[in-house]
């Protein structure tokens, strides 16, 4: 019989707005402005809504000021643009572009060289 230090640890729970805003981290990464639709979000609001409704809070909460409170948690600002969901991180600028210089006929086949033997 297995004692109860044996057991698997809980893992903590993550929302779906959780899982959301880190999805959206690294598109903002990447492209700094990223439009996406605003249903997922809003789903996922409803639901938490829902939930915290059942122990009597937030009852004239709606979805949209969920997924707008999650935002302005992580400093990002947002837009919503018809069924779209536009994030911005504010002051994000592109990633500088890297020139690297490569060698000329470095991917060139070699050709056979002079002093080998022939048959």
């Amino acid at each position: 019989m297995r004692s109860r230090r044996t057991c698997k640890a809980v893992t903590p729970y993550r929302s779906g707005l959780d899982r959301l805003v880190e999805a959206a981290a690294n598109g903002l990464a990447a492209q700094g402005r990223p439009q996406v639709p605003a249903a997922p979000w809003l789903a996922v609001a409803t639901v938490y809504i829902r939930t915290v409704q059942g122990c009597g809070w937030e009852r004239d909460t709606l979805p949209a000021q969920v997924v707008e409170r999650s935002l302005v948690a992580r400093g990002w600002a947002w837009q919503w643009d018809g069924d779209e969901l536009v994030i911005e991180v504010p002051g994000w600028a592109p990633p500088p572009v890297r020139v690297v210089a490569v060698q000329p006929g470095l991917f060139d086949e070699p050709t056979a060289t002079a002093g080998t033997a022939g048959p």
